[in-house]
């Protein structure tokens, strides 16, 4: 059997070797996602206008960086503080994080899955801070539940079948005695196919 070579460490050793408390371990997964997310926004910044930062700007082009700003994201691991760039003409639009969003997507599907289950608002967001650490107000998940409720009207105004077929089934539990124990076994009843 041919023996598994060791894959080399995502991060070098010496990353670690600045942290000095358990603190600082605790918070270098939030500074990477930080570092990360700033890195594919100036990514998308270099794409949009077609030179790299301190490189040479193509002839022609009148676009540049213009500094700046920052954003508070509210991901899946708590709120993080990011800066975003920005172009002198305003026209560049992030497709990572766009323009005026401030929550992750995976948050936002959560809420509507809570909202669609029947929580209230005020629950959604004290369940919402207590497993991702985000501060949300109740506008706020007001705000992201709004974007269903079209959808929830139209299917509650959908026009109705004709007829609707409902599979019954009925058993009955029993004890009975199977390798050496008592256990419970359901035995069924002939099933009604009903139409109402």
């Amino acid at each position: 059997m041919k023996k598994k070579e060791k894959q080399p460490p995502i991060l070098p050793p010496e990353v670690f070797k600045s942290l000095k408390t358990g603190k600082e371990l605790i918070e270098f997964p939030d500074k990477i996602y930080e570092q990360g997310v700033e890195a594919l926004l100036n990514a998308e910044m270099d794409e949009h206008l077609g030179y790299p930062k301190h490189g040479f700007k193509p002839a022609g082009s009148k676009d540049i960086r213009n500094g700046s700003s920052s954003k508070t994201l509210k991901s899946d691991i708590g709120d993080i503080e990011i800066t975003v760039p920005r172009d002198r003409e305003s026209t560049f639009e992030p497709i990572f994080i766009p323009k005026h969003q401030r929550m992750s997507a995976e948050i936002e599907d959560v809420i509507i899955g809570m909202y669609s289950r029947g929580m209230t608002t005020r629950d959604i967001e004290q369940q919402i801070n207590e497993i991702y650490r985000v501060e949300l107000s109740e506008t706020s998940v007001s705000n992201i539940t709004a974007k269903i409720l079209d959808e929830i009207k139209q299917w509650q105004e959908r026009p109705l079948e004709n007829v609707y077929y409902v599979w019954w089934m009925d058993g009955k539990i029993i004890k009975v005695r199977q390798n050496g124990k008592v256990i419970n076994k359901t035995v069924y009843h002939p099933a009604e196919l009903k139409t109402f």
